[in-house]
């Protein structure tokens, strides 16, 4: 059997909660999010190199999803994001078709 000791951390006391600084890591004044989002064609298989409509100043976050359009079926094989930089990404899989498209967004 365990034993559960209390965890009380710089964060936490007493029963009330305490967050470390620049949480949630809202941005600067005078400054706004950056934020490019899209959808890409993808009729052949293993890499595809997606660019941003904008360059960010410093390497994004990205996020793809499939689309599947008009099939009432999952995908065979998961997205893979190989390389980010500041003006777009690349994304490897073995799927492909006519029909097929990788939404992304893309957050700094």
């Amino acid at each position: 059997m365990y034993r559960q000791f209390p965890y009380i951390n710089q964060f936490q006391q007493y029963g009330q909660q305490f967050f470390p600084p620049f949480f949630p890591p809202f941005p600067q004044p005078g400054q706004q999010p950056q934020i490019d989002s899209g959808t890409a064609l993808k009729n052949r298989t293993g890499a595809l190199r997606i660019n941003f409509s904008r360059r960010f100043f410093r390497t994004p976050t990205v996020v793809v999803s499939p689309l599947w359009r008009g099939q009432n079926a999952q995908v065979a094989f998961v997205e893979t994001i190989t390389d980010v930089s500041t003006t777009g990404f690349t994304v490897v899989s073995d799927n492909a078709a006519n029909n097929y498209y990788v939404s992304w967004i893309a957050v700094l």
